[in-house]
């Protein structure tokens, strides 16, 4: 069994995380192994992760796809990301649309994750400009938003979204609809 560690300083507050890429095994129920440790004051979580994880009925997760998440508020990046990347997505984050515009000139994300409370330009103003650029308008862009009242979902396929998560985010599901939407772009 080989395995390389990769240390992740992104989870500040729980301690050390430690991620191991592990290759030729058979992932358990198709999940990976936390393993959380503490000795003394010190705690460390362990997570063993495969090159590819597979969830039944759903084919492989992760693999090559970049998504590009906009969202102003850093919990929220943060937890998404955690569960992306731990799935084997490229993650890559903008906090307003301003800086996901500069991100889109360098960068053809797979997937785009939308918030629409965005400051200074919205997501439904966003989406609606992104989806008439020849470049991005066959990216898939999901709504992941609050904006949960009647008509919000309505709004958001309007503005051009091809989807519609709303928060708070199932931890459970949401690699599964990420993987979803991917496979009806591909």
């Amino acid at each position: 069994m080989g395995s390389n560690p990769i240390t992740r300083s992104l989870w500040q507050g729980i301690g050390l995380v430690i991620f191991f890429i592990v290759s030729n095994v058979s992932p358990p129920n198709h999940q990976p192994i936390i393993i959380n440790t503490c000795k003394d004051d010190n705690f460390a979580t362990v997570i063993l992760l495969y090159n590819r994880i597979t969830v039944e009925g759903f084919g492989e997760m992760g693999g090559n796809y970049t998504i590009l998440y906009i969202e102003d508020n850093w919990d929220n990046r943060i937890l998404v990301r955690r569960i992306l990347q731990a799935e084997g997505y490229q993650v890559v984050e903008a906090e307003t649309a301003i800086h996901a515009m500069d991100i889109l000139q360098e960068i053809h994300p797979d997937l785009i994750l939308m918030d629409i409370n965005l400051p200074e330009f919205d997501g439904y103003s966003l989406t609606t400009h992104l989806k008439m650029h020849p470049d991005f308008r066959n990216v898939p862009i999901i709504a992941l938003t609050a904006n949960v009242m009647h008509g919000d979902r309505e709004r958001s396929l309007q503005a051009g979204c091809d989807g519609y998560i709303q928060k708070p985010i199932d931890v459970d599901i949401l690699p599964a609809q990420i993987h979803r939407y991917l496979s009806q772009n591909g």
